[in-house]
């Protein structure tokens, strides 16, 4: 199967089988149903998804976080603070989300398990990476790595929230999802400061000590002449 004709499948495959894991779970059932849903052999879903509910899982949030980036690149949020930016991303994410929050949770169940943290994990990374060069970040450095765990640290805490909001359109986690990254972006300043201070402050003990060399080293023999 073709690479465009998988991602077409995927496609169709997930918000089919979306219908069905409100009911079923992340299950072999579920996978089934889904298939039978819009047409799909047994032999194409193998394909599709060599390892079950765990694929589908994965499936579902590239697929969200696909929709996700969709409608950053149809909107205009260029005159945006950067928080401004992550907070559009993060509640874009969640509005696509919002009519499958029984299958969000039960993902979130099933990722939780020991056994299966390190797809949790990438997961999350995705999802975080995808927000981060959606908003036109291209950093390398060190940043790189903070910007993404503290907004991992975000995305996860708000999900949780998300999941027991009953507030009207979830406004509840849209202000919790505010303040999480108000507090994330004063850290992530403080650091920097902290990195910034400390680069400074080592350049100038370096400086002061290259002065001190240059000025008590012994002089030279062509300058020990009497005169």
């Amino acid at each position: 199967m073709l690479k465009e004709e998988k991602d077409r499948c995927w496609d169709d495959f997930i918000e089919a089988m979306l219908m069905r894991v409100a009911l079923e779970g992340w299950s072999y059932k579920a996978l089934k149903l889904g298939a039978s849903d819009i047409n799909l052999s047994s032999g194409a879903l193998a394909e599709l998804f060599p390892n079950g509910p765990k694929d589908a899982i994965r499936h579902f949030s590239n697929w969200a976080d696909q929709k996700m980036v969709e409608k950053i690149k149809t909107s205009d949020i260029s005159g945006l603070r950067i928080s401004e930016k992550i907070s559009f991303c993060a509640k874009a994410r969640l509005e696509i989300l919002q009519p499958h929050r029984a299958a969000v949770r039960r993902a979130t169940s099933i990722l939780m398990a020991p056994n299966n943290a390190v797809l949790g994990l990438k997961l999350v990374y995705a999802t975080v990476d995808s927000i981060w060069y959606a908003i036109g970040d291209r950093s390398s450095d060190f940043s790189f790595y903070t910007k993404r765990g503290l907004l991992a640290g975000v995305l996860g805490s708000t999900t949780m929230f998300w999941l027991t909001d009953n507030s009207e359109s979830s406004e509840e986690t849209m202000n919790f999802l505010d303040r999480r990254i108000g507090d994330v972006m004063r850290l992530h300043r403080t650091r920097e400061n902290f990195a910034n201070a400390r680069f400074r402050a080592r350049k100038a003990f370096e400086t002061f000590g290259d002065v001190l060399k240059s000025r008590y080293a012994s002089p030279s023999k062509g300058n020990n002449r009497v005169t």
